[in-house]
């Protein structure tokens, strides 16, 4: 038996060695999760943790694992870590010395087979809420990667930084797509725009976006924020620190996946994709696996028109206010 504190990036991280911990963790010896929160370490260190749980006597005996959530430990998350009324820490301990326990905010069972799934056994217990907290669940949940255009690049992310750099952007050109020309309300912003010549623009045809395509923040702080390249421009480049999928127009209106990706609910499981020991990244692979709600296109029309519906008087409002 053994409890073990590991940094968010162990259940995270792609490459082949964690994945092979983990699989080996999960048919063998671990029976809980429970995930802390950034910060319960400090001062000594920010970085998120996780405490694995192992018992081989439990672990045969259960086909699923418990997933524990704990957001307050009866201190702020600051350097100075006052003390606090908030405090999971007592029913987190309860719900593991129990094990009886429904689905609910803080804690939830999740079958070893589905964790199995993806090949990557990721052991983020909020990513296996997807269906739940998208909602919408009379209309199928569809994975981001089938209902984008059927072409190699697809979904892809920016150009390796040594491949584009600052010297090499001109005044007019080709754009360049950075995260700041993204936002959390889905619109583009054409105002701080970099241009690349179209000598340089050929080089880095991977990365080439056009009208309609979905850009999103892929790292840092700036996760989730997005942004749908628009049609006065012919065609444009993201830069490294972005992601683009390129919506098939026969399954989806690019406005639709952007809204949804935009909600409270799409970011929370953007941010489950991401993974890093320091720095939270989104990954191309298990982010193409991340499900949104498919309702029909009428449908999809019908929502993206209300939402625009709404967005405009938000923009009148606004503007009333700034000129007031």
């Amino acid at each position: 038996r053994a409890g073990v504190i590991v940094p968010e990036g162990i259940i995270f991280q792609s490459s082949n060695a964690y994945k092979a911990l983990r699989k080996m963790l999960v048919e063998d010896y671990l029976w809980a999760v429970v995930s802390l929160p950034a910060g319960v370490f400090n001062p000594y260190s920010g970085v998120k943790t996780s405490i694995l749980l192992m018992d081989k006597t439990k672990a045969k005996q259960n086909d699923s694992i418990l997933f524990v959530k704990v957001e307050n430990d009866g201190f702020d998350l600051g350097a100075q870590r006052r003390p606090i009324d908030k405090n999971d820490l007592p029913e987190a301990l309860k719900i593991l010395q129990s094990s009886d326990v429904d689905n609910t905010e803080m804690a939830h069972w999740v079958e070893k087979s589905k964790i199995a799934e993806s090949g990557d056994w990721n052991l983020s217990g909020e990513r296996y809420r997807v269906s739940d907290e998208l909602g919408l669940s009379h209309y199928e949940m569809v994975e981001i990667e089938k209902i984008v255009e059927n072409k190699k690049f697809a979904i892809v992310d920016g150009p390796f930084g040594t491949q584009l750099h600052k010297d090499e952007y001109v005044e007019n050109g080709i754009p360049v797509v950075r995260i700041s020309n993204l936002g959390y309300d889905t619109k583009f912003k054409s105002k701080n725009l970099v241009f690349i010549t179209n000598d340089k623009f050929q080089e880095l045809q991977r990365s080439v976006v056009y009208s309609g395509d979905v850009i999103i923040a892929k790292t840092g702080a700036t996760i989730g924020k997005l942004g749908i390249f628009p049609n006065y421009y012919d065609k444009g480049i993201i830069a490294s620190s972005c992601i683009k999928l390129s919506p098939d127009r026969l399954k989806t209106f690019p406005e639709y996946v952007a809204y949804t990706l935009s909600s409270p609910q799409g970011q929370n499981q953007i941010i489950n994709y991401a993974s890093g020991s320091t720095r939270n990244t989104i990954n191309i692979k298990p982010f193409s696996k991340l499900k949104i709600p498919l309702p029909p296109l009428s449908v999809q029309e019908e929502i993206v028109a209300e939402i625009n519906g709404y967005q405009k008087i938000i923009d009148g409002a606004r503007q009333v206010v700034e000129n007031y």
